[in-house]
């Protein structure tokens, strides 16, 4: 009953990240699902910041990058741009506990297995540039 319900309403369509320039993140799930009312939408992403953290200390910004921000983006039904700007905390995204990083390894797995990832498609173009 509650497909049929949600079948009815608008959704937020064609949803992906904009990630700030100094982060370099590989986010799962690859592919976001269209957003109905009352629903959520959970990403997660593994981040490379050595480069901006080792550039900015290099400049006196004390201890490197520490918050960044980041949008989930997407369309309307009347096609209209939405984005909701997100702040990223690293000292409190991040802690000792394993988690998040269990689920996010899980997600990037089902990514994997569905062929959809980032990797997935990267590693394919490399294979078909090098043998084909």
């Amino acid at each position: 009953m509650r497909q049929l319900k949600r079948s009815f309403q608008p959704a937020i369509t064609q949803l992906h990240m904009e990630w700030d320039e100094k982060v370099k993140a590989h986010q799962t799930p690859f592919k976001i699902r269209p957003i109905f009312s009352g629903d959520r939408a959970l990403v997660f992403a593994f981040l490379n910041t050595t480069d901006a953290a080792s550039s900015s200390s290099k400049k006196g910004g004390g201890n490197g990058l520490q918050r960044f921000k980041a949008s989930l983006v997407g369309r309307l039904p009347g096609g209209d741009k939405v984005d909701f700007p997100i702040m990223v905390d690293l000292k409190r995204a991040c802690w000792d506990g394993k988690q998040i990083q269990t689920l996010a390894a899980r997600e990037m797995i089902r990514d994997l297995e569905k062929e959809v990832s980032k990797l997935y498609l990267e590693a394919l173009f490399f294979l078909n540039f090098k043998f084909l």
